[in-house]
């Protein structure tokens, strides 16, 4: 073994050992550099049928999109517009959608007549279902929809929250004109139907950009606490 025994063997010895450390970061930069770049994934392409048209009531899974969430998971979301005639369960069940945004109670119906959906999450905190009547109307609670007519046939889900808030008061749901709910709101103003159950987060919207003057009734201020709009999958999937 080589001793070193003056300053300028130290000096050559500190020198042959730079080159070399140079040498080996310069290959560990070439192998890098010659090792195949990984090809990132494409996003998983998923699809959600809505219940409605597009509207606030769907917010949350638009400001989800805008902020990147679902980017950041590499999936690409295509919200499909619902409306008029469009089923949700069907639309999952015949795999024309992904998922899709329904009333609970659509689902657990159909779960029971046999199709393959499951509900999967609520999307609210709390229901959205309010009962709207003019301000000058006198209606300001449950016991003032007696003798009265009201909106909600041909929704199940605000038929249901409607005869519940009802029958917990111990009213007779008999004494109530039940009509079918519109999306129109001409009929409140011009006095065909004296009150209707809307979403907070689109007809109540609606009515006040309309210049309405409301009263509101909750369902879930008399004890009748329903899911929300409810996101629903094929267990197939």
């Amino acid at each position: 073994m080589k001793t070193i025994t003056s300053t300028t063997d130290v000096s050559s010895a500190l020198s042959t050992r730079v080159r070399i450390s140079a040498v080996l970061l310069l290959a560990v930069a070439l192998f890098a550099a010659c090792r195949p770049q990984e090809v990132k994934k494409p996003p998983d392409e998923v699809s959600v049928q809505l219940k409605w048209v597009h509207q606030a009531q769907f917010a949350g899974f638009y400001l989800a999109q805008e902020r990147g969430y679902y980017a950041e998971e590499n999936i690409e979301v295509t919200f499909i517009e619902g409306g008029p005639g469009i089923e949700t369960v069907e639309q999952v069940v015949t795999g024309q959608a992904d998922f899709g945004v329904d009333a609970p109670e659509s689902i657990l119906m159909r779960r029971g007549q046999g199709e393959s959906i499951v509900a999967i999450a609520a999307i609210y905190r709390r229901n959205p279902t309010v009962f709207i009547a003019l301000a000058d109307s006198g209606i300001e609670r449950p016991t003032d929809l007696l003798g009265r007519t009201v909106a909600v046939a041909g929704v199940l889900d605000l038929e249901l929250q409607l005869e519940a808030m009802i029958e917990k008061l111990s009213l007779d749901i008999h004494q109530i004109q039940i009509v079918p709910h519109s999306y129109d709101l001409t009929p409140l103003h011009n006095g065909k139907m004296d009150s209707i159950a809307v979403y907070s987060t689109a007809g109540l919207i609606r009515a006040r950009q309309a210049g309405y003057e409301l009263s509101l009734i909750w369902p879930s201020d008399y004890g009748v606490h329903l899911y929300g709009d409810t996101l629903g999958q094929s267990h197939l999937n």
